[in-house]
């Protein structure tokens, strides 16, 4: 995964004939916010992405406060995601 800020996303979009027309922030806030693109390149078997997608598994069915509260503590001043609708250029 890469993580862009949303501008420079939009920009890297647009360079490859994509057209922005519209962006949706889950959370209105004024810090940096990221959007992730999943790159071409598909390494799956690293340890790193290994090791992320195993804590992220645990996350997801584990539930504790341990990730939950600063999570709910943390998102409305820190994004993390951004939906961007894109039209391809003729």
């Amino acid at each position: 995964m890469r993580i862009y800020r949303r501008h420079v996303l939009i920009e890297k979009l647009a360079a490859q004939g994509l057209e922005p027309y519209a962006t949706i922030m889950p959370t209105r806030c004024t810090a940096p916010t990221v959007a992730a693109l999943r790159s071409g390149n598909h390494r799956d078997d690293h340890p790193a992405v290994k090791a992320y997608h195993r804590m992220l598994v645990w996350d997801i069915s584990a539930h504790t406060f341990v990730t939950r509260v600063p999570e709910k503590l943390l998102n409305p001043l820190l994004g993390k995601s951004a939906v961007v609708y894109l039209r391809k250029r003729a």
